[in-house]
């Protein structure tokens, strides 16, 4: 290894290392090396090799030092050479054998390694012209030492790294560190766990103070750990406990709080004070609602273009009382309302809420994984970002954080991304046809060439995803799904069989709709050997007949181009095969266009036909404009039967109250179709009276905030909106003046509401809207509300699912182990679909290592973990093997997925995904949560949900009362102050010293003092007289100075001093002090002999460093 200075004013420094190789002697030292002998010099051998007599022809290999073995068996992990020669040089010494350890382990606390915020720094440093840059950073509370190395890269100089490693230790002699869950549920009492930690080799008295808000109130333990679960006896301000803790060591202290409002986020802040210092934490507690939430959302357009006024009067369905005369049960949970009003201009929707990227708990209020949960997350950001370019409102520089989400959101894609060129959901799943044309579909649009040097999209990426599809492509022209997914597709609109023909057989008309849409999209972006395996597509179709049968074909490469042709001819013939590949598509989508019926499939082959230019599009769009329902009030939309959006009601004043969107049947169906719908209209005739009300009708189908029904439709939607917008440009003739006036609010005073957010603090009453202006906006309002009675749950359109859940909580060790049972299967036409499983849990309880799930989850364990109650974690699931129809019921069939857990972003709910639910059988699982956060008095009721994904009007809720409600802040050890918990510190107890030891102490020292005094004070003069009087004012002054020596003792021994702030002030013995006795008219002027004078003050509030 060679260093050369940079400079090169000094010479190079060389240093040689001894490379050793498995030559036990001379000349096979050379011969491992590559190095051929020419010497007439002895290089000797081993004798025992020099005699081995090895047949490779026969298959046997020489060993090292003698003998041989048979050539298959190297490298088989088992050594039949005595020296371990057939096992040499088998395994990559670089290979990290411990990379799936670390992957799928299952991290118990989460403080042994924090990725985010301690344990990992890297800072980048752009050195400018000056040749030196400072930078603070600040540095976490952690009790090892750091070790810091540098590089650096530079265009003149090159790399350049940091001769060693320095070392930097940050240890602090003390400080504190809070433990406890995010989130609770109003009422439930917290223990907040605080570690605090003493570094240095003394013990050290520490003061912990838990700060006082009018937000929380601290919870009392009565004598022998006496506490009632429902109303504990709560103390307000500032608690304060004074520990003595150990040198080099820790201790755990809990301070147990309950909330004092019912919804929003309280800050608790701990404090500890010791001789050397102090130390200040501070955590943030979300207050959610009592009750399983229960959410409603109105949406309309407000639109101005051709008038100037707008009334509209939106019906909170919250009564204003939650009582019901005569009746034990309520009408919601009291406190658990909360509601607000958004208003967005245009008809796209909001752009980035909180100038934050989006996804799919924003849009859709939903926790997904997978493939498609990215792509969706992925398309969403960047059909916003579409739209604000197509609108002149993107400022790049200020949305770079939304392009550094969509690179994250790429990676995630392209981690399931094989190298054959398809997408598959989950790591453990077949690859999936509909998959790949949809995510390609997706990812394809971010190639801009503004953004190239932001987000890149590499076009192999996509010329590889095409021909990956080309080989699904039937000799009749359709593609069909993998054999993984053609009984359970993903979607189950990408069906085989046309909804209602199932006895016409496999069509493939929605999915070769998909690929056709795909494939017009990505036809500039195709490169390599694609071309030429559209070209054999081309040749196959011919050849078959076109009715042929719908048997995949794989196609063989042709290479870099057409053998015995030129480059340019190739590429020519390439040109060719892409032409007649799509139209070989339009061939097929034209034969079937006859024969189709069902909305969806119509506005999806009508879409692809027109995007691809085919001579059957006005057919297409005639048949669509033809099933369109207009019995409604909002024409246009394409659905398989009625969905109803707003309802009004009329009131006695005439009042047509908006009424909140209910689920309906065919809602994720009704809202793609129409988007699709929406893009032929504005294809063929642009914007018109049938577009318009189609976009209304589509707002109106919002069900979120951002998002409509599920993850496919909306980003549809999204698509088909933002083409609308840009091609009416009401963006730029927008301007409106909107008045809101919540009448449940106190003094009803109407506000103008701008493009934001507007929350409301009484949720109940109505809503009422003056717009004035023109342009067009979109006006919602969302309300939530707590229930704790079956009756008032959502109910489905559809019975689809069944399911039952039942918990099993320990009868010892306070019900800190639960087992949960889980049962579901489909009702609905017997149909397997995807399905996600969402249970929340309490914030005490959490599932434990949810990443071997009845041993089909390899990749469950990337920090997949499940967690249930606030304050349990759960055990591996097992399936219950009388329900389960399978071939190894170790197994728990379709289970893919699992999110939530402790360490997990999804902390507050356990979200299982399934391929799908059987609906000839009932499936069984079981899990294991525990005991992991003190949390008290738990929510009763919690809400399960069961739904299909890119259906989620199908959904089944199951209410949970749970008996865990009942345990008090003791029972489950959530405050230092129970004393049969092992966390139990109690005060020092207040024991007096003996009154009469006292007094003889005083006496004696008050005798000794005056007539040491008085001694000193013999034959002199002094002001004021002399004689008995001088003796009764310095018996005076020393009675008081023993007075307050007592005093001083008597606080010292009750260890009182910690919690006063003393201020103390000594007299010196070296300097005149003047102690004043109002004894006579002349003050009398001691010496400085005299004892020292104490003065205490005493304030409630402690310093920094006492």
């Amino acid at each position: 290894m060679a260093w050369r200075r940079r400079e090169g004013f000094e010479p190079e420094e060389v240093e040689y290392y001894s490379s050793g190789n498995y030559g036990p002697d001379a000349n096979r030292t050379f011969d491992f090396n590559g190095i051929v002998i020419f010497s007439d010099a002895n290089v000797g051998v081993i004798p025992s090799y020099a005699e081995n007599r090895c047949n490779k022809s026969e298959g046997y290999s020489p060993c090292l030092v003698g003998g041989c073995y048979p050539s298959y068996k190297r490298c088989d992990g088992i050594q039949d050479c005595t020296d371990g020669y057939d096992e040499i040089s088998c395994l990559d010494p670089l290979e990290d054998r411990e990379e799936d350890f670390r992957i799928h382990r299952y991290q118990k606390f989460s403080d042994f390694f924090d990725a985010e915020d301690g344990d990992w720094l890297w800072l980048d440093i752009n050195i400018g012209h000056k040749g030196h840059e400072q930078n603070l950073v600040e540095m976490p509370k952690v009790d090892d030492p750091y070790v810091l190395n540098a590089f650096s890269v530079s265009k003149e100089f090159g790399f350049g790294l940091a001769p060693a490693p320095q070392w930097y230790s940050i240890i602090p002699p003390v400080y504190v560190s809070l433990e406890m869950p995010d989130s609770c549920r109003r009422g439930e009492q917290v223990g907040i766990r605080v570690m605090v930690f003493n570094n240095i080799e003394t013990e050290l008295l520490i003061l912990l103070v838990l700060h006082g808000s009018d937000d929380h109130r601290f919870i009392m333990v009565e004598e022998t750990g006496v506490v009632d679960f429902y109303r504990p006896r709560t103390m307000a301000g500032d608690h304060q406990h004074l520990v003595s803790v150990p040198p080099e060591s820790a201790m755990e202290v809990i301070f147990p709080v309950v909330a004092t409002i019912d919804q929003g986020e309280i800050e608790l802040t701990v404090s500890a004070i010791s001789q050397i210092g102090r130390d200040e934490e501070t955590v943030t507690l979300i207050v959610e609602p009592e009750g399983a939430t229960i959410d409603r959302h109105t949406s309309i357009l407000l639109d101005l273009k051709n008038r100037a006024l707008v009334y509209e009067y939106m019906d909170i369905i919250v009564e204003e009382s939650y009582v019901i005369p005569l009746q034990i049960r309520r009408r919601f949970v009291a406190g658990s309302p909360r509601g607000h009003v958004s208003l967005c201009g245009d008809v796209v929707g909001p752009s980035f809420p909180n100038d934050e990227p989006v996804d799919s708990v924003q849009m859709l209020r939903k926790e997904l994984r997978g493939t498609e949960a990215s792509t969706f997350n992925f398309g969403a950001n960047l059909w916003t970002l579409h739209y604000l370019r197509l609108t002149n409102q993107l400022d790049i520089s200020e949305r770079q954080d939304i392009f550094d989400q969509l690179n994250v959101e790429l990676a995630a894609i392209m981690y399931r991304f094989s190298s054959e060129g398809s997408f598959k959901m989950w790591d453990t799943s077949q690859p999936s046809v509909w998959l790949t044309a949809w995510t390609t579909r997706t990812i394809q649009m971010a190639q801009f060439q503004d953004w190239e040097n932001i987000i890149y999209i590499e076009p192999r990426i996509i010329s590889k995803a095409i021909e990956w599809l080309i080989k699904y492509q039937t000799p009749s022209g359709a593609f069909m799904e993998t054999p993984a997914y053609q009984a359970v597709p993903l979607d189950k609109k990408a069906d085989a069989y046309s909804y209602g023909y199932r006895w016409r057989g496999a069509r493939n008309i929605t999915l070769t709709a998909q690929c056709l849409i795909t494939l017009e999209r990505t036809i500039n972006s195709l490169q390599g050997n694609v071309r030429a395996d559209a070209n054999n597509a081309k040749i196959q179709a011919v050849r078959e007949s076109e009715f042929g049968t719908n048997k995949p074909v794989v196609l063989e490469s042709a290479g870099e181009g057409v053998q015995g042709h030129s480059p340019r001819l190739a590429h020519c013939q390439d040109r060719a095969a892409e032409k007649n590949l799509l139209q070989k598509l339009d061939h097929v989508l034209e034969r079937e266009l006859r024969n189709i019926r069902d909305p969806y499939e119509v506005a999806i082959v009508a879409y692809a036909l027109s995007v691809s230019n085919s001579v059957e599009k006005e057919a297409a769009f005639n048949q669509l404009d033809r099933i369109k329902r207009e019995e409604s009030e909002r024409p246009g939309l394409l659905v398989r039967s009625p969905v109803q959006t707003n309802k009004r009601v009329y009131e006695n004043n005439q009042r047509n109250l908006l009424q909140p969107k209910f689920e309906e049947e065919w809602d994720s169906h009704a809202v793609e179709a129409s988007s699709y719908a929406l893009l032929v209209y504005l294809i063929r005739d642009g914007v018109n009276i049938i577009q318009e009300r189609i976009v209304e009708w589509l707002n109106a189908m919002r069900m979120h905030d951002g998002g409509f029904i599920s993850t496919v439709d909306t980003l549809v939607a999204l698509e088909a909106l933002t083409e609308y917008s840009y091609r009416a440009r009401l963006r730029d003739l927008t301007d409106m003046r909107v008045t809101v006036e919540a009448t449940g609010e106190e003094g009803r005073s109407p506000h103008n509401v701008v493009i934001s957010n507007s929350s409301i603090k009484n949720v109940w009453g109505l809503v009422n809207v003056v717009a004035h202006g023109a342009g067009q906006a979109i006006l919602q309002l969302d309300v939530s509300y707590g229930i704790d009675w079956t009756d008032l749950k959502k109910q489905p359109p559809v019975d689809a699912f069944k399911m039952v859940i039942n918990e099993r909580y320990s009868k010892f060790r306070n019900k800190s182990i639960c087992n949960v049972e889980i049962c579901a299967r489909i009702t609905f036409f017997l149909a397997n679909v995807l399905t996600v499983l969402s249970l929340p849990f309490p914030p005490t309880l959490v599932p434990a290592q949810m990443d071997q799930l009845g041993g089909v989850a390899p990749e469950l364990g990337r920090g997949d973990r499940g967690r249930g109650p606030d304050g349990l974690r759960g055990l591996p699931a097992r399936p219950r093997k009388e329900h389960l129809s399978c071939a190894d019921e170790r197994e728990l069939p379709s289970l893919r997925d699992v999110i939530g857990g402790h360490g997990d972003t999804f902390a507050r709910k356990t979200v299982w995904f399934f391929d799908y639910i059987p609906g000839n059988t009932t499936w069984c699982f079981e899990y294991v949560m525990k005991r992991w956060y003190p949390v008290a008095n738990l929510t009763r009721v919690r809400m399960a949900t069961i739904y299909e994904q890119y259906q989620p009007e199908r959904f089944q809720m199951v209410m949970l009362n749970s008996t865990v409600n009942t345990l008090d802040v003791c029972e489950v050890c959530g405050s230092y102050q129970c004393p049969y918990c092992p966390i139990y510190s109690s005060a020092p107890s207040l024991n007096l010293p003996n009154v009469g030891f006292l007094i003889s102490v005083a006496l004696v020292t008050y005798a000794y003092q005056v007539f040491s005094e008085s001694r000193s004070f013999a034959g002199s003069r002094w002001p004021g007289g002399s004689g008995s009087g001088v003796f009764v004012r310095i018996s005076m002054a020393v009675f008081v100075n023993v007075a307050l020596d007592c005093m001083t003792f008597v606080l010292s021994a009750t260890m009182l001093l910690p919690s006063l702030r003393e201020s103390i002030l000594l007299s010196s013995r070296t300097t005149w002090r003047r102690f004043i006795v109002s004894t006579g008219k002349t003050p009398l002027t001691f010496p400085p002999s005299l004892p020292l004078v104490i003065h205490l003050t005493a304030t409630p509030v402690a310093r920094e460093n006492p």
